[in-house]
């Protein structure tokens, strides 16, 4: 690069990611994210929380930067299986099709070979919001994530805070945020799926779990989107035990 003439915005840009790769840091102003709150209901009450939305926005460099990291931690999740072939969330091909024909296939093989079956539909409440910070580098370690990505996304969750935009336009002050993904952040997926997938192995791990199909030697146990699942099995016993290792 020569550094004797401006440098046009790419190249500010590019300068700016590749400091942020050697020192594994990033500045504190992508930190910080602005939380605009949404009415959900306009004639409802504007007193209570649960009437209001909340968006978060990252900087549009931040989001760029977390985009390569996010491509590179999803490549070498896939090259090595780390996520299970359940879980159909945030991955690059879209699997809901899969998981309607599996569930579908499961329903009528049971009625046409009078088995049994038991499905449970799981909704995690506040998956997403829930997840410790401590706990996505604790999980990346145990899958063997390479240490660099481990250090930059623990850099990234580092002393998190947003603003509050209210519908008045005042901004808050800065709030500490302790716990959970960033939301709107390419990254948050795919941290996700990792530690959702502690989880699915759960679910599987159990022995007997999952309802096997008369024609062939193939269980089906656990159909994940996201924070969304769905539990399969040949008895209720079954079901409860696959529940429990959650």
């Amino acid at each position: 690069m020569d550094f004797g003439r401006p440098m046009i915005h790419g190249e500010k840009s590019s300068l700016g990611f590749e400091i942020c790769r050697t020192s594994r840091r990033v500045p504190d102003q992508w930190r910080t994210s602005r939380i605009t709150l949404i009415c959900k209901n306009p004639d409802g009450d504007l007193d209570e929380v649960s009437n209001w939305r909340p968006i978060s926005v990252c900087r549009t460099l931040y989001k760029i930067y977390a985009a390569v990291l996010a491509r590179s931690l999803q490549a070498w999740a896939l090259e090595r299986g780390v996520i299970s072939p359940e879980q159909k969330g945030f991955m690059p091909t879209e699997g809901t099709c899969e998981h309607v024909f599996m569930l579908d296939t499961s329903l009528v093989d049971s009625k046409s070979a009078k088995n049994n079956i038991y499905v449970a539909w799981l909704d995690i409440n506040n998956a997403f919001g829930s997840v410790q910070h401590e706990c996505i580098q604790v999980v990346m370690r145990a899958f063997g994530v390479p240490s660099y990505l481990v250090e930059y996304i623990a850099d990234i969750y580092a002393r998190n805070t947003t603003v509050v935009r209210t519908a008045g336009g005042v901004v808050t002050g800065e709030i500490p945020v302790c716990k959970g993904v960033r939301q709107g952040c390419p990254l948050s997926g795919i941290v996700f799926n990792l530690v959702a997938e502690v989880l699915v192995r759960g679910v599987k791990a159990v022995h007997n779990a999952g309802y096997k199909f008369s024609c062939a030697d193939v269980f089906a146990q656990v159909l994940m989107y996201a924070d969304d699942g769905c539990l399969l099995a040949s008895s209720l016993l079954s079901t409860t035990g696959a529940a429990s290792g959650l």
